[in-house]
């Protein structure tokens, strides 16, 4: 069993930050979802790079979503549902179960993200499934 772990990715686009500020002050929910798609994809983008191709994935085990908010904004959980659910239409529900279900108690408000991005993902993935949350195992 091998598992990879994909942590700090950012909604950047051409090496530059897709968006800056924090959810609740400068950007709504809506762009905090196309924020956390963002950077999603970049998460399958260096899994793919790493692996060759998302197919060698067997289970996405653990997926951590970072969310920089202002204090009022209390709409996390529908930001980072935007990550589970890129991951679900890309590996298939039974690689992503539980993701989905423990995605919501990963939700983080983080006082301080880097370069003032509104979230960041990290991923492992594995073979077998972690009882702690879920990242991207392999054969």
């Amino acid at each position: 069993m091998r598992t990879r772990f994909f942590s700090g990715m950012l909604p950047v686009v051409d090496h530059k930050p897709k968006y800056l500020g924090r959810l609740g002050k400068e950007l709504d929910a809506e762009a905090g979802r196309d924020a956390a798609y963002t950077a999603a994809l970049n998460v399958l983008a260096a899994a793919k790079e790493h692996l060759g191709s998302l197919d060698r994935v067997t289970r996405v085990v653990r997926l951590g979503v970072f969310i920089a908010t202002s204090g009022d904004f209390f709409d996390q959980p529908r930001v980072a549902d935007a990550v589970s659910d890129q991951f679900r239409d890309v590996f298939g529900i039974e690689k992503t179960i539980l993701v989905m279900n423990c995605l919501r108690s990963s939700s983080k408000d983080a006082a301080e993200k880097p370069s003032d991005v509104p979230r960041t993902a990290d991923a492992e993935s594995g073979r077998r499934c972690l009882t702690n949350c879920s990242v991207i195992r392999m054969p």
